[in-house]
């Protein structure tokens, strides 16, 4: 169905951009083909500005990739403690950073909260190494008129 060419592959690959996913004004518009997100979302402390974001960056007809530890329910709940929020990445980080644990999402409320910026599917795969479901979401921004396509 797609098809992708890989000219060079550099296996230690540097980093060459550093940004806020929920404010990144050095991103032009427009730039990215594809975003992939691997168990981010939960950590993000503005989940709304960070999918604005992220679907101001993709290109037309790009797709965002994303996985993230589900509850096995439709809805998920929102983290307000702080003790929960820092058990992940620690006190300095949530102040310095803004970076902690700040929902657990359930299959609906996953879907719901990328609905005013993209077309969703979502898929559930069997992880091989665990015997657990994956869950992963794709999307393309709400500025294109087709859903994603993935097989």
């Amino acid at each position: 169905m797609f098809e992708c060419r890989v000219n060079t592959l550099n296996i230690q690959p540097g980093c060459d951009i550093q940004a806020d996913i929920q404010n990144m004004p050095e991103v032009a518009d427009n730039s990215f083909d594809i975003v992939l997100a691997s168990e981010v979302f939960r950590h993000v402390k503005n989940l709304d500005a960070a999918l604005k974001e992220i679907a101001r960056v993709l290109r037309p007809g790009g797709l965002l990739l994303c996985s993230d530890c589900l509850e096995n329910a439709d809805y998920g709940r929102e983290i307000t403690d702080e003790a929960e929020q820092i058990s992940w990445y620690g006190k300095e980080k949530l102040d310095t950073y803004g970076i902690g644990d700040f929902r657990r999402f359930g299959r609906k409320d996953w879907e719901e909260a990328f609905k005013p910026y993209f077309y969703t599917r979502l898929f559930k795969v069997d992880d091989k190494a665990t015997g657990s479901p994956a869950w992963w979401l794709a999307c393309t921004p709400q500025k294109e008129r087709y859903a994603p396509c993935v097989a």
